[in-house]
């Protein structure tokens, strides 16, 4: 029997959206919640 490589199926993140593009999209108190509980004031 021949057996097939590679994938069925692909599963992955969704878009990332940096700094500036958050803070349009969403608000900057949306941002500042992510920095300060996400990533702990970095």
């Amino acid at each position: 029997m021949f057996e097939r490589g590679g994938f069925d199926a692909v599963i992955g993140n969704p878009p990332f959206l940096g700094g500036k593009k958050i803070t349009g999209a969403l608000g900057v108190a949306f941002r500042e919640y992510l920095v300060e509980s996400i990533g702990r004031g970095a």
